[in-house]
């Protein structure tokens, strides 16, 4: 006797393949860096997430800087991590400030 393959694992499958994707919604980042001249000061809200030429070009020379690129919604836990001696953000914070200034 054969026995049929057990169908459920394939509707599964099905209603996985029915979802629609997550659509990321644009944010407004708050820059929580030290104040670079010509690029951003501290506190700058960027609209939708959208930073300038200037600000992608630092974060492409130091990759780490797109951490100090807070959702306005988790300022206030960041900048509590940025006042910790040993945090990751006040290690980002202090490399910006070699790098830059």
């Amino acid at each position: 006797m054969s026995q049929t393959p057990d169908k459920a694992p394939a509707k599964a499958v099905s209603k996985e393949a029915k979802q629609e994707p997550k659509i990321k919604k644009a944010v407004d980042l708050m820059y929580l860096g030290p104040t670079i001249v010509g690029v951003a000061r501290h506190s700058t809200v960027f609209k939708d997430g959208k930073l300038p030429a200037k600000a992608q070009a630092c974060i492409n020379e130091l990759p780490m800087m797109a951490k100090l690129f807070v959702p306005l919604s988790d300022t206030p836990e960041a900048i509590k991590e940025l006042n910790k001696d040993q945090s990751v953000l006040r290690t980002v914070y202090s490399q910006v400030l070699k790098k830059f200034i």
